[in-house]
């Protein structure tokens, strides 16, 4: 889930659109806006970084902190979805350039993104130079999260200044208001810009901002109670850029969430990892496959997508698609989408991350089928 910003200044409401700056001599870490953000990956590549390096975690659950179970499970869940970004996906990337990938995993490419696997082409014929591209793209998207999660990079806070991106367990460091004081004492009503001038928005209680939602209107209602913030009764994690934070909602841990003024019951939680999963061959749908590395994964496209790629990649606005039939039809469908469309769909990347990192299995249809199954038939 993707959020817009803004911010009140005086007496107006002004979109927020970060822009460029260079970094100065003494700093060497990079923006990742315009055109600052380097080509290629240092060699040798740092490390990566433990999950509390990358970001700024807190045990203060009351204004969106973490418990030490769910740190926990975000450990292990940011280390599967990093193996995915630094080298599974990669090394299906190369494989796919050279035409010489696995029959499963060349038609995860076909049903994802609309690219021609080795298997669909036929012998002997090369992958044509646009689908070459386009799996460029894809390559500077995992390079983009490797930038992050190896300390490369920074992103801007509100203020402009480089921080370690926020990582919050629940939405109580958003607080929902429907105005704000100003300097000289005066009401100033907070109004939504993309639901008809609706009444109130969301404060963030620790820099500032305010959040227009783009899933649902900020009013309160029966599937966005203003007292979930962004997440509502439906929503795994959100990420706004603008204030450099992913939030994993209440609904991804399960159980009981209370707020001041109500009490939850979101039933069972994700799992942390794709990897833990059991699949019955058959029978599991690759949608069984959602856990915390799939949805961290999924908010890391939002979160790097605002630096510079071959296309606009996660740009403000667009509309996303989720699960893996509707991903497959925005990739397929001329009358739907196209792999433009799906190279800019974040739950495609987590998609066929799953799918790479349970190749035991090849999930071309969304079922789990035993390899060989389709050579059979």
């Amino acid at each position: 889930m993707k959020l817009f910003i803004i911010f009140a200044f005086s007496s107006a409401v002004l979109a927020l659109h970060l822009e460029s700056r260079a970094s100065s001599a003494g700093d060497k870490r990079i923006r990742m806006d315009g055109d600052s953000e380097p080509e290629e990956l240092p060699d040798p590549l740092p490390p990566r970084l433990s999950l509390d390096q990358v970001f700024e975690i807190t045990n203060d659950v009351e204004h969106g902190g973490c418990t030490q179970d769910q740190f926990d499970k975000l450990r292990n869940a940011f280390e599967e979805a990093m193996n995915i970004a630094d080298d599974i996906i990669p090394d299906a990337i190369a494989n796919f350039a050279e035409g010489d990938e696995e029959p499963a995993v060349g038609w995860m490419f076909n049903y994802l993104f609309g690219m021609a696997g080795a298997e669909k082409r036929g012998d002997g014929i090369p992958v044509p130079g646009n689908d070459i591209l386009n799996v460029g793209t894809i390559d500077d998207v995992m390079q983009a999260i490797t930038r992050h999660s190896h300390g490369i990079v920074q992103y801007p806070n509100r203020d402009g200044s480089l921080a370690k991106t926020r990582l919050y367990c629940n939405s109580k460091w958003l607080e929902f208001k429907t105005a704000i004081t100003l300097e000289d004492g005066a009401q100033f009503e907070l109004r939504s810009l993309k639901w008809n001038g609706d009444l109130g928005l969301l404060v963030d209680v620790v820099s500032g901002g305010y959040v227009d939602t783009l899933s649902a209107p900020s009013a309160n209602d029966v599937n966005f109670p203003t007292d979930l913030g962004a997440c509502g009764r439906t929503g795994y994690a959100f990420t706004v850029t603008g204030l450099n934070a992913i939030t994993i909602c209440p609904l991804a841990w399960g159980g009981s969430f209370t707020t001041a003024t109500n009490s939850y019951t979101f039933g069972d939680p994700l799992p942390a990892t794709i990897g833990e999963i059991q699949v019955i061959p058959g029978e599991t749908h690759i949608d069984k496959l959602g856990s915390l590395s799939h949805t961290i994964l999924h908010e890391y496209m939002h979160l790097v997508g605002r630096g510079k790629q071959k296309i606009p990649l996660f740009k403000d606005g667009i509309h996303e698609d989720y699960g893996f039939d509707k991903c497959v039809t925005l990739a397929t469908d001329p009358n739907v989408g196209s792999t433009l469309a799906a190279l800019e769909n974040a739950d495609t990347y987590a998609y066929l991350g799953a799918a790479l990192l349970r190749s035991d299995y090849d999930w071309r249809d969304g079922i789990a089928r035993e390899h060989g199954f389709w050579a059979r038939r």
